[in-house]
């Protein structure tokens, strides 16, 4: 399955909870080595999907999102407080 084909799968799983300024945390794995810069939702919107490697990225990533849903992809390691931002 390909990196693209997942994240819509999963997005079509937890579209309802990508409402602006939301964001859903992806754990990498290999399947995600190919990312695209925007996955389409229902309504005609887009998220934009990130790879994530530390937290201040995260942060800079969701602003300058301005306000659009995030995919964000993060390392396994990286520490699930980050949940809480």
């Amino acid at each position: 399955m390909t990196a693209s084909k997942l994240l819509r799968s999963l997005v079509r799983g937890a579209e309802e909870l990508l409402q602006p300024r939301a964001y859903l945390l992806l754990s990498d794995s290999e399947v995600f080595t190919h990312l695209p810069e925007t996955i389409e939702l229902s309504g005609g919107a887009s998220a934009i999907v990130v790879r994530a490697t530390t937290e201040l990225h995260l942060r800079h990533a969701l602003w300058q999102a301005q306000g659009r849903p995030v995919l964000a992809v993060i390392p396994q390691d990286m520490d699930l407080s980050l949940i809480h931002i």
